[in-house]
């Protein structure tokens, strides 16, 4: 993985900063869908919350090398509960994902996902006490209303796949929230260290209830599945460190075609026109308030440069 990172990084250097922000997160968006179809094969013969264990399992012995170059962080006493908090929601979320791309077609599930920043944006209000304005409450308001038209209640039964991928949805909006509140006194290597410490082993105490003993080449692929998550994580943290997240957040959206290609292609699966709808307004408003908090953030460094600037002149 490091030497595929550095002709990554090698390539990317030849492009400006925002074509290079684009390039790895569409890359990330190919690898997610790659390790999508991966979890669909997988899940043939093992079940999700197995599949979850191997997949944080080698994605962990992936990342190791790095998270530990400088050595063993010490021990988060102070901050301890909210990284078994965030590790138990992470825990949700990933086996509520992997979980509803077995289960129901692969572009209806990835237009779901992208409802995670709305209830981030709800759980921001009562974890953080974050003021949200009209705006950004119409926005909110509009993606729920996509999410409204891809599940189209009503019509039919809403599947359990559907409700759990919204759960898992909303479970990454508390991680979202609660990455925002460890980034204030951690570093981002101890927040990703200390997550997989904890939640590797939550992960098995859930894989023991129905486990099955892979073969050697489900073993294998396991061992590509841990690398290739690691690999989209890398590039969709590269992505957001070289661009604005309201510059990179647009190309998010490609997961949607590439999902919907990669279900037809492999499973049969057509997607019809109103998870293509509902996906494109829930997408909107997302860009919206990602947009929207920018322009809030910027706005309130402006006021702590300016009141930092005249206590210096007193």
């Amino acid at each position: 993985m490091l030497t595929a990172g550095k002709r990554i990084i090698g390539i990317g250097n030849m492009l400006s900063p925002p074509l290079r922000a684009a390039a790895y997160m569409v890359s990330a968006c190919v690898v997610w869908s790659f390790m999508t179809w991966i979890v669909r094969y997988l899940s043939t013969d093992l079940h999700a919350f197995e599949i979850v264990f191997f997949r944080n399992l080698f994605g962990f012995v992936a990342i190791a090398p790095f998270l530990f170059r400088h050595g063993i962080p010490a021990f988060p006493r102070q901050e301890i509960w909210l990284y078994v908090v965030r590790a138990g929601f992470g825990l949700i979320a990933m086996m509520g994902w992997f979980y509803a791309i077995t289960v129901m077609p692969l572009a209806s599930a990835t237009a779901l996902s992208f409802v995670a920043p709305i209830f981030a944006t709800i759980a921001a209000i009562f974890v953080l006490g974050e003021v949200v304005r009209i705006r950004r409450w119409t926005a909110t308001i509009v993606g729920f209303a996509g999410a409204m038209v891809v599940l189209r209640p009503g019509s039919d039964d809403i599947s359990l796949g559907a409700i759990v991928a919204l759960t898992s949805s909303a479970a990454i909006a508390v991680v979202i929230v609660l990455v925002k509140i460890l980034a204030r006194t951690e570093t981002s290597d101890r927040i990703v260290a200390f997550h997989t410490a904890i939640l590797l082993p939550l992960s098995l105490l859930a894989a023991v209830f129905v486990w099955v003993w892979p073969t050697w080449l489900q073993f294998g692929i396991c061992v590509i599945l841990g690398v290739i998550a690691s690999l989209g994580n890398w590039l969709t943290v590269r992505a957001f460190t070289i661009g604005d997240t309201t510059a990179v957040m647009p190309y998010d959206f490609t997961r949607l075609p590439f999902m919907a290609l990669l279900g037809y292609v492999a499973f049969a699966e057509v997607p019809d026109v109103w998870t293509w709808v509902g996906g494109i307004i829930i997408f909107s408003s997302t860009i919206y308030i990602a947009r929207r908090e920018a322009q809030l953030a910027r706005a309130e460094h402006a006021v702590d440069a300016d009141r930092t600037l005249a206590e210096r002149r007193l």
